[in-house]
């Protein structure tokens, strides 16, 4: 929080994560919107994203446009994902993957489970498996601040072990 008041963008971000979900602090979805506006305005590419979907729940469309777009020239990883996303259901699974790969070497889990779901019917992008294990070590469901972006993914839950878990743990180790 002292960061974050200080103006640095990251700590920002990260503050606003926190609020947004009550992870260690109230929770305050207003601020939240507050501290990812301010870190959007710096140009903070996470900050952007998340700041741009606040946007989207809010229906505004043309402010959402604009940040959304900014996030994805900026480079935030949850951006590329959900673009190639995008692209995918519009049938350009070509272009789909250059925006994949970028958003799983910046941590992007539901990239992870994104390209091991395409090399699960297209076995020549590669292992299936060894990208669902990557999305299951950094499952959102186990990781408190994981859980707190605020973009929709999928949840499952395992019988035997009796917890929430993501589709690459439901794939890779809870088969």
């Amino acid at each position: 929080k002292e960061d974050a008041d200080k103006g640095n963008a990251d700590s920002q971000n990260l503050y606003a994560l926190h609020l947004y979900n009550g992870i260690k602090v109230k929770k305050n979805e207003n601020l939240a919107r507050h501290y990812f506006e301010t870190s959007a305005q710096k140009g903070n590419p996470d900050g952007l994203f998340f700041y741009s979907q606040i946007l989207l729940k809010e229906q505004k469309m043309d402010q959402y446009s604009q940040y959304y777009q900014q996030s994805i020239a900026n480079g935030s990883g949850e951006a590329y994902s959900l673009y190639a996303q995008q692209l995918i259901s519009a049938g350009d699974l070509g272009n789909a993957v250059q925006y994949i790969l970028p958003a799983i070497q910046r941590g992007s889990v539901s990239a992870m489970i994104l390209y091991g779901n395409i090399c699960e019917s297209n076995p020549m992008y590669g292992d299936k498996d060894f990208f669902f294990q990557m999305a299951a070590n950094g499952c959102h469901c186990l990781d408190t601040l994981g859980t707190c972006l605020p973009v929709d993914y999928k949840v499952f839950h395992c019988n035997e072990c009796n917890i929430d878990i993501c589709e690459g743990c439901a794939k890779y180790c809870h088969k």
